[in-house]
């Protein structure tokens, strides 16, 4: 298959997926949703409305793929066909707790790769699955917003920018609070959406101008393809251990930094200690 058109195959594949997981997420809120059903391969608690999304992103990519490697927070690896490639990063409502308490943030994320490892990714689709808006990226060829260009912001100094900061108490070291203290301090703006996949996606938009989680405790899985939007919007990412050559598993946890320009993430890091 011509690699051009292989990989607007996969979009459309991954926006078909993320749009049916929008509507199965509707379906089951509105029909209360938030019982505990299992635990998931990441072994986070699975929700009914998490188990619907994961339905019905499985469904489509079984339509449409005779042969991938599902890599999922709620299945963990299934292969299909012989498996992949396609590999497909999986994750199907980022943002459970908000789902469950009514806070309105969460997204679901499907990103297609031609290898096991972050690198690889080729395709990603990411739905804000309040507002519908779609946040894609094709490698080589740029990001979009809704089908329009978008581009990360032009800010450098860590005073002058919005950035948005994951301050779960899961997986968080002791001392996390005052470690990243000067970051808070110094930032002019701080947020925290407890929506990952989302929150770089709006690095890539230049909505905000950083996301940081050095906990050591985020799943590259959840953002495996929000990374691929940032790179292709013109933004930098810093990724500990392994970088780009992360294998996108369901236990690979990485400290992440995107931004729009490297300068702001040199500043970051030289006010903490990794």
């Amino acid at each position: 298959m011509e690699a051009a058109y292989m990989k607007q195959r996969w979009l459309e594949i991954a926006k078909r997926a993320v749009i049916e997981a929008r509507r199965a997420v509707i379906d089951s809120l509105n029909k209360g949703g938030k019982r505990a059903v299992k635990v998931g391969a990441s072994g986070d608690e699975s929700l009914e409305v998490d188990v619907a999304a994961e339905d019905a992103i499985v469904k489509v990519l079984r339509e449409e793929l005779t042969k991938a490697t599902l890599v999922s927070e709620e299945l963990g690896v299934v292969d299909w066909g012989g498996g992949g490639p396609p590999y497909v990063f999986v994750d199907p409502l980022d943002g459970s707790l908000n789902a469950k308490r009514g806070y309105p943030c969460f997204s679901s994320m499907v990103a297609l790769a031609s290898g096991a490892k972050l690198m690889d990714v080729e395709v990603t689709a990411t739905l804000n699955l309040l507002t519908g808006d779609l946040y894609c990226a094709v490698k080589g060829e740029g990001a979009t917003l809704n089908d329009r260009e978008v581009k990360t912001s032009d800010v450098t100094r860590l005073s002058e920018a919005l950035v948005s900061i994951d301050f779960s108490k899961k997986g968080r070291p002791e001392g996390y609070a005052l470690k990243i203290a000067p970051i808070i301090e110094t930032a002019r703006y701080v947020r925290f959406l407890g929506s990952n996949s989302l929150e770089v996606s709006l690095v890539a938009t230049g909505a905000c101008d950083a996301f940081i989680d050095l906990r050591g405790d985020l799943r590259i899985l959840d953002v495996a393809g929000p990374i691929l939007m940032v790179r292709e919007a013109g933004g930098a990412v810093y990724i500990e251990p392994g970088g780009l050559n992360v294998e996108v598993g369901v236990d690979s946890k990485v400290k992440l930094i995107v931004a729009g320009r490297a300068e702001l993430i040199e500043e970051v890091l030289s006010r903490v200690e990794v």
